[in-house]
This record gives C-alpha cells, structure tokens and sequence, in this order.
C-alpha cells in the first residue's frame, strides 16, 4: 500500500513532467529524468494538451555546441547552470529548469533567434559530464565557454581574437606614455627622449 510519502514523490515526479514539457523537453528526455515510462509520459502529454507528442532523434552532435551563436548560447546557458547548481542528484531537474528559464529570459533580450531547445541543454551537460566536452575561460575577458577537449592550453574566444585582429596587439607598458608627455617641451618628455638615447647608446 502507498503511503502518502510515496504519494508526494509521484507528485512530484508528474509536477516535474509538467514543466519539461512546457518549455519544450521530449519524451525520451523526460523519461530519462523522471524514470518514468515513454508509454506513461505520452498518455500523460496527450491528456494534458488533447496532442501528441512531438517525435524524432534527440540532437547528439558535439561539433553543433562549437559553432558561432550555438557557442555563446551553449556557454551562456552553461554559466547559469553552474551558478545554480548544487551538485544535489535530487534537484537537477529542477537545476535545469531554472538554469535553461534563466538562459531564456537573458537571450531573449539579444533579439536573436534561439536555437538551445532544452534538449540539447540536457545534452550539453551530459556530454560535459561525460567529458567529450569541457568548459574553459577566455584568457582575456575571463568569461566561461563550451570548447572541445581536443583544444590543448588557453583559450581565447572570437570576440576578443577580433578585437585583437581589429586593434593589433597591446602595446607594451613600458613603452606607453601619454602624448602630451612624449613632448620635448616637458621635463618628462626630455626625460622620455634622454632615455631612448641613452638605450641607443648603450
């Protein structure tokens, strides 16, 4: 006989079906989080929006997280995910489903399309977690992204290559003075010229 613990558990199990559901999460994937079955899951889906589910293979390519807007959208979701994540096998549902909200309200602000269903969220983790991906910083802007393992040292994202390719590289601090300074009339410009000699010299 159930008891009214294992009555709340099953509640819970079907609140969670019913916000995978809502924000887009197919039926293999909520089967494999709540361990309950296809067959159930799309009953349950038919009597609750009078359709069936939606069908076809779940997006299983790597290369797909490492390209372009799916990069910074796959990184962007990645960042909430680990802030919000607590490492309690109990609440990862509920860690996904807040982490991919998150990512969702933020994107949307961007006004570009979105193409991380939540699918391919769930994908992302287990392929980190499977280590056929990995998340590394940008030496420079020190934000997070999805890169492949293959990638060896550090990493430097296409933002920051392009300001890089647009700029040049930063001049170094020793040589830098501000131009008003550079100028002969000044004593740190004097200053400035008489050490160049002197360099010269030496």
């Amino acid at each position: 006989m159930a008891t009214n613990r294992d009555l709340q558990t099953e509640l819970g199990r079907y609140q969670y079906v019913q916000e995978l559901f809502s924000v887009g999460a197919r039926v293999p994937v909520v089967s494999e989080l709540t361990d309950i079955s296809p067959w159930l899951l799309r009953k349950f889906y038919l009597d609750s929006t009078g359709e069936h589910p939606s069908r076809g293979p779940i997006p299983s390519s790597l290369d797909w997280y490492l390209v372009g807007t799916n990069q910074l959208q796959s990184s962007l979701f990645l960042q909430y995910y680990m802030s919000v994540n607590d490492r309690d096998h109990d609440l990862r549902i509920a860690n996904l489903l807040l982490a991919y909200r998150l990512w969702s309200s933020s994107w949307q602000h961007t006004g570009l399309k979105k193409t991380l269903t939540f699918d391919r969220a769930w994908w992302l983790i287990k392929l980190l977690d499977s280590e056929q991906l990995k998340a590394q910083c940008c030496r420079v802007c020190r934000s997070l992204f999805v890169v492949g393992t293959r990638r060896m040292g550090t990493y430097r994202c296409s933002a920051c290559v392009k300001t890089r390719l647009q700029y040049g590289p930063r001049v170094k601090q020793r040589d830098y003075l501000p131009p008003r300074e550079k100028s002969s009339s000044s004593v740190s410009g004097m200053a400035y010229i008489s050490s160049n000699d002197s360099s010269s010299v030496s």
